[in-house]
């Protein structure tokens, strides 16, 4: 299972997610809406996160004034590995989003998934009543 946290520079709200695709842009449906000033620069659907069963991507959305990966511009259709620490800008002067985590989130293993080891020089039990056949 895909793993992001995500803050936001000027509030210093994180946000986690669990799921394949995030993206950033003032639209208030998206998964990560900028609102207010700070999204006087940002386009409706910006950027976004994508996992793509190993790695985080940031990728621009054709968004009016570009995406910044770490103060470097995004090409058209080029896309960037983002890991904790990478500070994703949109536009120039836009708000700041620092990815503080990106992984594949493992999932902790339960009892009944871990595997058994029988040795057979182990001594066998039997129980009360039971009858040997």
């Amino acid at each position: 299972m895909p793993f992001l946290r995500l803050r936001d520079a000027r509030t210093g709200t994180a946000v986690e997610f669990s799921v394949s695709e995030v993206r950033l842009g003032r639209d208030p449906e998206l998964e990560f809406p900028i609102a207010g000033d700070a999204g006087k620069v940002v386009s409706g659907a910006h950027a976004r996160l994508v996992h793509d069963g190993r790695d985080w991507w940031v990728e621009d959305l054709g968004s009016r004034n570009g995406t910044y990966v770490n103060d470097r511009r995004l090409s058209a259709g080029a896309r960037e590995l983002a890991v904790p620490g990478t500070v994703i800008c949109l536009g120039e002067s836009g708000p700041r989003i620092k990815v503080e985590a990106a992984a594949k989130r493992q999932l902790e293993t339960t009892l009944s998934e871990t595997p058994l080891t029988v040795r057979p020089s182990a001594p066998t039990l039997r129980m009360a009543g039971m009858d040997a056949t």
